[in-house]
């Protein structure tokens, strides 16, 4: 159910007069697609097909909490929120504040808990949704009213307030953010490639994007991929989502030891809230299902989402490269998209395919003046050490 709060005017720049109100919610549903989608989201992971997956098949990462500006009859702004207790201490967030710290401050009882996280779980590129038709002047009163309540919900709770992922692009929010005094670290950039290319073949001529000793190894991984009997198609109506599940599921726990966040109906709920929105290749190598990659679409844009492998049936057939990159870059050009997004991590590998970086910033305000103060000279170091050692490290890796 909803919860109300009317506020006179807009704070900041107050100009306006007329009465607006911040409604809370804590399920999509209680909103409904069209009210939520009229805002246009700029990305598949603030629209209510992704929120609404998440409701389903996230596993116990907090409860979402939605908050609505509106003013008369209009609405004008939205957001979400994740919201854990201290008991539900968010250990990944631990790990990305205190490193190699965590295990031990965790002993002693030092952890992130309670938080709110603001902006979508597993995703970026946005955090607020603003309605089109807003000045300047108005979108940045609408930013600051709906921080101001976030906040003020935050504090209520005793919780941290974090804001991850905020990208280059979100100048408004960044402002907004830094004026209010938020603690600013980086985050891990974000591969982003541009096309600008008509077919996959101009692509692989475009030295700027591909040199010519990588077009010849793309070549040649795709040639191989044929030859060792591999298949990339289109998943069917009739594919077994079990199976796809196995794969994603068992491919992160390989890579990164941790249990994965999603419950069995993952591709069920994708393909039910996001319909043609998301597009599901799978791999087919004797007859059997060895690999499976996700793009979820939006407007002009893609996000690669998901992949997962057989490793023990695909061995050293480069399907990953090709289902996770050659494929998904030939389906993006075909669908006139302007531009892909590969997350973060594997740099090298993803720069030598055309990959440009799009910086990332995290943001964050204790539960309380004094430990805000207290906090702030960690944070200072957290971004050196981010800015100097660790983000340079990593781009030097594969």
């Amino acid at each position: 159910m909803y919860r109300e709060q009317c506020i006179p005017s807009f704070p900041r720049t107050g100009t306006v007069n007329a009465q607006i109100r911040i409604r809370r919610a804590g399920s999509i549903d209680d909103i409904g697609r069209a009210l939520w989608d009229g805002l246009e989201p700029r990305s598949p992971f603030m629209s209510y097909g992704w929120l609404k997956t998440l409701e389903e098949v996230l596993r116990d990462n907090g409860r979402p909490v939605y908050y609505l500006l509106e003013q008369g009859a209009e609405c004008l702004a939205a957001s979400v929120c994740y919201v854990a207790s201290a008991a539900e201490r968010n250990a990944r967030i631990d790990r990305f504040i205190l490193g190699g710290l965590s295990g031990v401050a965790s002993r002693f009882g030092i952890t992130s808990g309670p938080v709110f996280r603001l902006g979508p779980l597993h995703g970026y590129g946005e955090h607020l949704l603003l309605s089109p038709g807003l000045d300047p002047r108005r979108r940045a009163s609408c930013i600051h009213a709906m921080v101001d309540r976030i906040e003020r919900d935050a504090a209520h709770e005793g919780a941290s307030l974090f804001a991850f992922n905020v990208s280059e692009r979100q100048h408004e929010l960044y402002e907004v953010l830094v004026n209010r005094g938020y603690h600013r670290t980086a985050a891990h950039p974000k591969n982003r490639l541009d096309i600008r290319w008509q077919s996959f073949d101009e692509y692989l001529s475009d030295r700027s994007a591909v040199s010519g000793k990588m077009r010849r190894t793309i070549r040649l991984q795709m040639r191989k991929n044929v030859q060792a009997g591999v298949c990339i198609r289109e998943s069917s109506e009739n594919q077994d989502k079990q199976t796809l599940y196995r794969l994603v599921r068992d491919h992160h726990l390989r890579l990164n030891g941790a249990s994965y966040p999603y419950t069995e109906r993952l591709f069920d709920s994708l393909e039910e809230h996001l319909g043609p929105k998301v597009l599901i290749l799978v791999a087919e190598k004797g007859g059997d299902t060895v690999g499976v990659s996700v793009m979820l679409r939006h407007r002009d844009s893609g996000w690669t989402s998901f992949i997962g492998l057989d490793h023990a049936r695909t061995g050293n057939d480069f399907s990953y490269f090709n289902i996770g990159y050659y494929e998904i870059i030939r389906r993006a050009i075909e669908m006139r998209l302007q531009t892909l997004y590969y997350g973060d991590m594997m740099y090298r590998v993803k720069r030598r395919r055309g990959c440009r970086l799009e910086q990332s910033h995290v943001f964050h305000k204790s539960a309380g003046a004094l430990r805000h103060a207290i906090a702030h000279p960690w944070f200072v170091f957290h971004r050196l050490w981010y800015e100097k050692r660790k983000i340079p490290r990593v781009l030097r890796e594969r």
